[in-house]
């Protein structure tokens, strides 16, 4: 089942793992990496998700800063 919360702490394992890596300098190292993770399992989610809540998922993907900088999506 999905709900706000479900998709929140997804946007947050991803955004904070990205912080962590950028502040103790491993971000360059495993960003490609990273990229093809989140991209996969972001989209599984969006699909699994459902229509309403694979929206809000996406919503949440866009107003996350760090997701939008290693997925490369423009505000």
């Amino acid at each position: 089942q999905y709900s706000h919360k479900k998709i929140d702490d997804l946007v947050y394992a991803f955004s904070s793992t990205i912080r962590w890596l950028k502040k103790d300098g491993y971000y360059n190292e495993y960003k490609d990496v990273l990229f093809a993770f989140a991209n996969n399992i972001l989209a599984v989610h969006q699909q699994r998700a459902g229509q309403t809540f694979g929206k809000i998922l996406v919503e949440r993907v866009r107003e996350c800063p760090e997701l939008r900088e290693l997925l490369g999506i423009r505000k």
